[in-house]
């Protein structure tokens, strides 16, 4: 009985603490060309949106994770960095991040038209 009182109770902390993190983000259009990227492996990858950086993360939880060959948000920047083609990107916005010294933009969704 306590174990199972134990694990409802670690469920139910690491619930609030996702809802907590998404619910401290907030949803926003980044519009512009792809300029660049950066990967700092095996840390973070980014890429700059008109002049904003946008970064390869969780959008629910903010956690960074890394760029392979199956992204498809990744492909799709990468088609309009080497097309020169406008792109919107949707983000949230996790606030300030000491560890790459920008606004931390994860982005949710991008697209990407003719």
């Amino acid at each position: 009985m306590t174990k199972n009182i134990s694990l409802i109770a670690a469920a139910f902390v690491l619930g609030a603490f996702s809802i907590a993190a998404s619910a401290a983000s907030k949803f926003e259009w980044v519009t512009g060309t792809v300029t660049s990227f950066t990967a700092q492996f095996p840390t973070f990858t980014v890429a700059i949106v008109g002049n904003k950086v946008v970064r390869f993360c969780n959008p629910q939880t903010g956690s960074d994770y890394p760029v392979n060959a199956t992204d498809v948000q990744y492909d799709l920047l990468k088609a309009a960095f080497l097309n020169n083609k406008k792109v919107q990107v949707g983000v949230q916005n996790f606030g300030n991040d000491a560890q790459s010294g920008t606004i931390k933009l994860c982005i949710d969704r991008v697209i990407l038209t003719n």
